[in-house]
């Protein structure tokens, strides 16, 4: 009984250190994406937002740099001001993939990926191919740059992307 009582209080202060250390897991495998939107869309609604809808996977350092870059004070101005984020958990590819598929399935190719949509559900873009693969090698200034660039639309007519031309 004392092992398994100081068993679980290790594994509690453990879990309350990682979490004050930044250690919470970027990607939740049991939040339902699709109840997240449902509640993003009312909510963009609300505040003349667009929706951004970030898919990855716990296990992947490229989606897991992806969020740390997001939640860099510059990048996350920007987020907050202009977009309601919600994240889709794909697992190994064998996780709401259903949901993905509503938005031309951007993660096929690679994580992480994203789709942006509009209040009423209309799909701005979506990242093709692995675009955000490689977000390790970007600048917190290029990615807030990119996302200032797309929320003030800028994008039209532009694929969706990350250029080294651009920044």
């Amino acid at each position: 009984m004392v092992l398994r009582v100081s068993t679980v209080f290790a594994l509690l202060i453990w879990t309350v250190t990682a979490g004050a250390a930044g250690f919470l897991p970027a990607y939740d495998e049991h939040t339902d994406p699709k109840m997240e939107l449902a509640t993003a869309l009312a909510e963009a609604r609300n505040t003349d937002k667009k929706v951004l809808v970030i898919f990855g996977s716990e296990w992947c350092s490229d989606c897991r740099t992806f969020d740390k870059q997001l939640r860099s004070s510059s990048v996350s101005t920007v987020i907050n001001s202009e977009f309601v984020v919600i994240k889709a958990d794909i697992g190994n590819w064998d996780k709401n993939m259903d949901f993905a598929e509503w938005f031309g399935n951007p993660a096929s190719q690679g994580i992480p990926s994203i789709a942006i949509i509009d209040p009423n559900r209309r799909l701005y873009s979506a990242t093709p191919g692995n675009e955000l693969a490689m977000l390790r090698h970007r600048s917190v200034t290029q990615l807030t740059d990119w996302f200032s660039w797309y929320a003030n639309g800028l994008h039209e007519n532009e694929p969706l992307a990350i250029r080294d031309s651009k920044f």
